[in-house]
């Protein structure tokens, strides 16, 4: 049963924001794009009153967002898959933050492999379907064969190898920009 959740969760929100805001034009030009391929007139939608809250809340989250000194690919990357990829590791960073020991060690190199290859399974430009304990070299073939930027594909091979330092950084960058999440918040809500 789909559960409808009465607010936004912190976590997801401020994870998604960081990668919205960087991008708002590229994001809404995606939007537009998607609604155009389904028929419908994307750009009078995306101008219309009904996307004003969401431009007041990516706009009032980019005010306040506190940028990392090193951005990763969760900054630099413009595809989209890559964007949704990561977003299945977002439970993870949310557990870390609750937990007492808000440890990532869980996160090591054959978690993030076992949990990436489905992804580049069904973006693969081959048909390979996922095998049983995979390796590095399973991995790196099914990155390679994916429909994904180079730059993106290197840093999930990156990711794959310095797994803990990845989501250290994003896990930080999501701390350090809960108090931009609860400005947005607060611009949003109706008075």
């Amino acid at each position: 049963m789909i559960q409808i959740k009465q607010q936004l969760d912190p976590v997801f929100e401020t994870y998604s924001l960081l990668y919205i805001a960087h991008q708002k034009e590229h994001y809404f030009n995606m939007l537009e794009t998607s609604l155009n391929a389904l028929g419908l007139q994307g750009h009078e939608i995306i101008n219309s009153k009904t996307f004003d809250i969401l431009h007041t809340y990516i706009d009032a989250f980019a005010k306040y967002q506190v940028m990392p000194k090193e951005p990763n690919l969760f900054y630099k990357s413009k595809d989209e898959r890559a964007f949704i990829i990561l977003l299945d590791f977002v439970s993870d960073m949310e557990k870390a933050m609750t937990s007492s020991d808000q440890s990532l060690s869980h996160l090591n190199e054959a978690y993030v492999i076992e949990k990436l290859i489905p992804w580049f399974a069904r973006i693969s430009t081959t048909n390979h379907a996922p095998k049983k304990n995979p390796d590095f070299n399973t991995f790196l073939e099914y990155v390679m064969a994916s429909a994904i930027d180079d730059s993106a594909k290197w840093a999930f091979v990156s990711l794959a190898k310095n797994p803990e330092e990845f989501f250290n950084s994003v896990l930080s960058s999501i701390k350090g920009n809960m108090p931009a999440f609860e400005k947005a918040v607060q611009q949003i809500k109706p008075s």
